[in-house]
């Protein structure tokens, strides 16, 4: 039984990436997860009925110990963890959010963004895995020894390195999620043309709706769905909606304009249709962006997407499945 059949139906989440864990460890101790004013705490996700939440480790590619900090970061995760066990718990497979569920508690996922925080070595990669991490984003917007980003012409042109491979063939045996977001288009067609089981874009959106190079064509949403993974919705204004079309370079600045959460139900509209209604998620971004769509701006306000969704003709199982069982089906598929 999936969590939300347990809770009659309520609708509960599981959120593929938020960047919280570096606005903690940068505040220090004039924050925690218990109540802060960054866009997600536990009273707002509470609210929200986010009831997991990947919490992404994101160091700064000019940091000048990376590593350093990537375990000082983690560190800070099970502290917040430790201080606030009564409501929410570790948890590394299917089987953690149940158990975490049953005793009342939300469940916290570890995920690295950008796999060149721990450098080319496959020792920091099983040793991060030991340390609980369970997804990883391949790269960030820099070059990194796995591969290339989705920046501009000459780095979207180039695919995996050869330890990127290394890297993804690593992830599939230990149990970890592949997550291609921020990734080059080249990269994205090397991780679809090598891997066999389900992989994620973890905060990315539709290309054909919003022309930003962050979001993913109409091929690599059909390719994520085919593998059965999901794509997590990024509620960022500019990969939402911007003044411009498919007309202008993909790597030209975007003009954002405002955005609403009948801009996000554009983007689900769009990858139902691609992809089908089993490879939609959440994936917020919350405390990564400084332009979050109307409506959306915390954690708490989510419900409000499902409203719109049930106004838009979503089935309540169809609402279930892009708020928290398609997320939940890849957890179970991958992670040991």
């Amino acid at each position: 039984m999936l969590p939300n059949e347990a809770a009659g139906r309520r609708n509960i989440s599981i959120d593929l990436h938020c960047d919280t864990l570096l606005r903690l460890y940068r505040s220090g101790e004039n924050a925690s997860l218990d109540e802060n004013d960054f866009h997600l705490d536990l009273g707002k996700m509470k609210s929200g009925g986010i009831d997991t939440q990947f919490f992404a480790v994101f160091v700064p590619p000019e940091e000048e110990e990376p590593l350093q900090m990537c375990l000082d970061m983690i560190d800070r995760f099970y502290i917040e963890l430790e201080r606030f066990s009564d409501r929410i718990a570790f948890a590394g497979s299917a089987r953690d959010i149940m158990a975490n569920r049953m005793a009342g508690k939300k469940s916290a996922f570890l995920a690295l963004e950008d796999s060149g925080t721990i450098g080319s070595r496959l020792s920091n990669l099983r040793l991060l895995y030991k340390l609980g991490v369970r997804l990883v984003t391949l790269t960030w917007n820099d070059r990194n020894p796995a591969g290339s980003p989705n920046m501009d012409p000459a780095t979207s042109a180039e695919g995996l390195t050869e330890r990127g491979f290394e890297f993804v063939h690593e992830m599939k045996r230990l149990g970890m999620i592949v997550d291609v977001s921020h990734l080059s288009d080249a990269g994205f067609r090397d991780v679809s043309r090598v891997i066999d089981m389900p992989f994620v874009a973890s905060h990315s959106n539709a290309r054909a709706v919003t022309y930003h190079h962050r979001n993913l064509t109409d091929d690599m949403i059909r390719s994520i769905s085919e593998h059965g993974g999901v794509v997590g919705i990024n509620f960022y204004t500019p990969f939402l909606t911007s003044e411009r079309d498919a007309t202008w370079d993909l790597f030209s600045d975007p003009v954002p304009v405002s955005a609403s959460i009948a801009d996000v139900v554009r983007h689900i509209d769009h990858i139902v249709k691609v992809g089908g209604i089993d490879c939609v998620a959440l994936g917020g971004d919350f405390d990564g962006m400084d332009l979050p769509a109307k409506g959306l701006e915390n954690a708490s306000r989510l419900p409000s997407l499902f409203e719109e969704l049930e106004k838009a003709g979503y089935s309540a199982d169809d609402i279930e499945k892009i708020s928290y069982k398609n997320a939940f089906r890849v957890i179970q598929d991958v992670c040991k």
